[in-house]
């Protein structure tokens, strides 16, 4: 069974449409995806949709990013678009988006990089901005040769017009993922800025405020850094998970599926996400302090 947990449409800052990706998916023999757009739920409809007439199960999901002192993405499964809560989660983001990426833009003009909020909403059309969507119209405007080189010279966090962005403490965005009746789980944990003793620290804080799962299987990793994460995962009893994190074009050197040939138990692991959602759906405001196991 082939099955990618982590994939981003045009809804955030992929470059195929909702329907495309699953298409994509279907063509490539992949029975189960999930749709995790960062910070927007706007694809998944669309999603679902395709899924049902194509015959692939689109599992709902969405990438938050969250972190005040250490940035950390977390994938909520099952989320409902429509949860009150959820929807004034992610407006709020969007306005700090839209904040950012202003702020961005009057640096890059005393480098004499003139691009307008204006082009970059546009670019973004209508899914919450990113520096991906400035990264593009600095390429369409012959700024930059590149997304790569966008980002190394200016967006990136060594950048010169790198802006932070306000961020939530991720112990309140699990317990806003569990309120809105999700299933949280951490994406790529190697991209934490923590040593392997300082992630595992960590990980028990957030198991205490609701996390869920743990991206085991991803795109980025070694097979030596999945199977450590599996370890971790497995002695702690969290989920293990695994996603490509595809974007289509904006990141071509990841593929559909990449990354997750060492995810032999998927079966197993989808019969356990599938009863979490079910729970959360269900029981998820009446348990925000109560640890899940789903073996």
């Amino acid at each position: 069974m082939l099955v990618d947990l982590h994939i981003h449409t045009t809804a955030s800052d992929g470059t195929l449409t909702p329907t495309e990706a699953v298409r994509q998916a279907k063509a490539k023999g992949f029975e189960v995806i999930a749709i995790t757009d960062h910070d927007t739920t706007d694809g998944l409809e669309e999603a679902l949709q395709a899924g049902r007439e194509l015959g692939v199960r689109v599992i709902p999901g969405i990438e938050i990013t969250s972190g005040v002192l250490c940035e950390a993405h977390i994938l909520a499964y099952g989320v409902d678009p429509s949860n009150p809560l959820l929807k004034k989660l992610l407006e709020d983001m969007r306005k700090t988006r839209l904040l950012r990426m202003e702020k961005i833009v009057a640096i890059l003009r005393a480098y004499n990089t003139e691009i307008t909020p204006e082009e970059v909403l546009a670019e973004a059309n209508g899914a919450p901005v990113s520096r991906m969507h400035i990264a593009r119209v600095m390429v369409d405007k012959g700024f930059v040769p590149s997304i790569d080189l966008a980002f190394r010279r200016y967006l990136g966090p060594m950048g010169a017009a790198y802006v932070d962005a306000p961020r939530l403490w991720t112990a309140s965005v699990l317990r806003s993922i569990r309120k809105c009746g999700g299933v949280p789980v951490l994406a790529h944990p190697y991209q934490l800025d923590r040593d392997e003793d300082g992630l595992v620290r960590w990980l028990k804080r957030m198991k205490s405020n609701g996390l869920v799962g743990l991206e085991c299987y991803h795109s980025g990793c070694s097979p030596e850094q999945a199977q450590w994460l599996r370890q971790v995962a497995d002695a702690m009893l969290f989920l293990p998970t695994g996603g490509s994190d595809f974007h289509g074009a904006n990141r071509p050197g990841v593929r559909m599926g990449q990354g997750l040939s060492r995810w032999r138990d998927r079966e197993n692991t989808l019969d356990r996400l599938t009863r979490a959602m079910n729970f959360m759906r269900t029981e998820g405001c009446l348990a925000l302090d109560r640890t899940i196991y789903f073996d």
